[in-house]
């Protein structure tokens, strides 16, 4: 997906237990995880069939 594009909002989400591990996947799949307004820590990348996909966790940062 290049830069720039807009995805429609994700249907589906992955919830992980700490802000360090949405971090370690994120450093995998080389993206940028960032806290949303409602204050849950994570990213919107793609599943491989180029679904929008949430990773977020709940917790708060160690």
């Amino acid at each position: 997906m290049s830069p720039g594009t807009a995805l429609p909002p994700p249907q589906t989400a992955i919830e992980l237990p700490s802000w360090s591990d949405v971090d370690r996947l994120a450093a995998k799949l080389r993206a940028i995880p960032t806290v949303f307004p409602r204050g849950h820590y994570g990213f919107v990348t793609t599943d491989p069939d180029g679904h929008p996909l949430l990773v977020w966790s709940e917790a708060t940062a160690a």
